[in-house]
């Protein structure tokens, strides 16, 4: 099965991110090359929202904090402050 095309005319490359290749269809933001990954910019241009600790740029995890500021459960197993890797434990438990 073949993926969807870019949709400049004359153009037979694979769509990376709004109907666009990586040619056609490049960061949005004024003297970026990088290729869009969505809504047409780049992921340092078009990230959604970051970190809620001051200062921080990183990308959230869970409640609005990055994987170092809170922002990920903790392992559910009894006095166990490790970080949950799924299915509530760490990978100890």
């Amino acid at each position: 099965r073949r993926g969807k095309r870019c949709t400049q005319p004359g153009c037979t490359k694979a769509s990376q991110s709004n109907g666009l290749c990586k040619a056609h269809g490049g960061c949005q933001s004024v003297g970026c090359t990088k290729s869009s990954q969505a809504r047409g910019f780049c992921r340092a241009h078009g990230r959604g929202p970051r970190c809620e600790k001051e200062g921080c740029s990183k990308d959230p995890e869970r409640e609005g904090f990055c994987a170092d500021h809170g922002g990920f459960r903790f392992c559910q197993y009894s006095d166990c402050t490790r970080e949950d890797r799924g299915g509530g434990f760490c990978t100890k438990h």
